[in-house]
């Protein structure tokens, strides 16, 4: 027999058992209820309209408040195009539909063999494997989602992310954020993981790029974009734009591509290109005796040539990718004329 007091009224009684909480069925039953009544926790969500993030206490909450809440009501009301609808069901810009052009994508996925879309719509996704807005790839994890090559068993990944948000996440996820995130998911699931992004060497985007990707593609134009409403092509696109190419278990520096070089081929590459690189290998190594002759890059690891269809030059020593580019042009040419 021990004295405690009652968790329901907190009474002192006399209790029999030393876990007994209530002093009667009915306290026991007022406890319970008082349980199930508990206010629900708050849950960090980020505000549609302004992008901050804070604490909702209702599980459907979308704005922090009602400033945000009639804001964000009245551009659902002024939505009229695909593009505002879809800004204001995600949170997003209208700048961020914007959509990849096939002529650009028909080049990469022959070298590739992507299986998932990190960042796209039904309706703009290059493959049928995608993840959407909704399921946030930041949340989500690309390996498990990724479909590998039915030739090779590779699996890589394409990724055009937004590009009007600025910053981190979670407020804002700006190309920086996507580019440290296709890293780390490159790194985790051993994924090639192919960036479309503008290409801008003096930001910040640009320097983590240029540091932790082995391969960079460019083209000598600017590209045209599909329009997020009419999903026609569109000129006058204002700044260049960059394939960035990690993969797992190399960093950069990466080493400069022209995509307009590349033909679209086989899925392993152009057949002329795996000739050009035994014949500059070949070279390579009878050069190698001179005294001038220039040294291998240090901390790269040497790779097969055919598991890296777009960085020809991995088993060559550095400044020669303008050698192998001009020898595939001619291996080409006399592929033709035979």
């Amino acid at each position: 027999m021990v004295t405690l007091d009652c968790h329901s009224c907190g009474q002192p009684f006399t209790a029999t058992r030393r876990d007994a909480r209530t002093c009667s069925p009915s306290c026991r039953k007022r406890l319970s209820h008082r349980r199930l009544r508990r206010p629900p926790q708050p849950q960090p969500v980020v505000c549609l309209h302004c992008g901050g993030v804070f604490q909702a206490t209702k599980p459907t909450a979308t704005t922090c408040g009602d400033r945000c809440r009639r804001a964000l009501s009245r551009r659902r009301q002024r939505a009229r195009t695909r593009s505002e609808h879809l800004a204001v069901r995600f949170g997003l810009s209208s700048r961020d539909f914007w959509g990849t052009n096939p002529q650009d994508f028909e080049v990469l996925h022959p070298l590739f063999g992507f299986g998932l879309d990190a960042a796209a719509t039904a309706e703009d996704a290059v493959v049928p494997w995608f993840i959407s807005p909704e399921e946030d790839a930041f949340a989500t994890e690309w390996g498990p989602r990724c479909q590998p090559n039915p030739f090779d068993g590779r699996r890589a990944v394409f990724l055009n992310p937004p590009y009007s948000a600025p910053g981190r996440a979670p407020r804002t996820r700006g190309i920086l954020a996507w580019l440290e995130r296709a890293y780390a998911q490159s790194q985790r699931w051993s994924l090639v993981v192919v960036v479309l992004i503008p290409f801008a060497p003096a930001t910040r985007q640009g320097l983590f790029a240029h540091l932790h990707a082995p391969e960079r593609g460019t083209w000598r134009r600017r590209r045209a974009f599909l329009h997020p409403d009419t999903r026609r092509p569109m000129t006058g696109n204002q700044h260049a734009s960059c394939a960035v190419v990690f993969r797992p278990g190399e960093v950069g520096p990466a080493i400069p591509v022209y995509l307009d070089d590349l033909a679209p081929g086989p899925l392993l590459g152009p057949p002329s290109m795996s000739l050009c690189v035994q014949a500059v290998s070949g070279a390579d190594a009878v050069a190698s005796d001179a005294p001038n002759s220039s040294p291998p890059r240090a901390g790269r690891p040497a790779l097969d040539p055919t598991s890296s269809p777009l960085r020809p030059g991995a088993v060559a020593p550095g400044g020669r990718l303008c050698r192998i580019m001009a020898l595939s042009k001619g291996a080409s040419h006399a592929q033709g004329a035979e």
